[in-house]
């Protein structure tokens, strides 16, 4: 006996654009999306309910605020909390939720509307 191979044609579904707003960080040209953007598109949830932090993240971002802060040189330190953006590289935008940069790289000139362009220390 022979197998006989059918080969069944499905119709492609259509792609749904995935608004840029969704995107939490691209790494390497590869999207990375907020947990739970699969409810923002079904019109589930809203933007505001997959972005914000929980209590949780909340506690365990003051106790490295607090552990940083207690530490850092602030002639020498920047410190940024809460979804800074970082451009690391060419296609490759990461978010953070803290970000420590040396006062002499990330300049008062290079502060502005747009990612950080430097590479930040922690």
């Amino acid at each position: 006996m022979s197998a006989t191979t059918i080969a069944i044609s499905l119709p492609k579904t259509p792609r749904q654009r995935i608004p840029d707003s969704l995107v939490r960080e691209t790494i390497n040209g590869t999207p990375f999306y907020y947990r739970g953007y699969r409810a923002v598109l079904a019109k589930q949830k809203s933007k505001e309910d997959i972005m914000a932090y929980s209590s949780l993240q909340c506690l365990i971002l003051e106790y490295f605020t607090y552990q940083v802060l207690n530490r850092l040189d602030f002639k020498l330190y920047r410190v940024f909390i809460g979804d800074t953006g970082s451009h690391i590289e060419h296609r490759s935008n990461l978010s953070l939720d803290m970000a420590v940069f040396e006062k002499s790289k990330l300049t008062n000139g290079k502060i502005g509307n747009k990612y950080a362009d430097v590479p930040q220390n922690w």
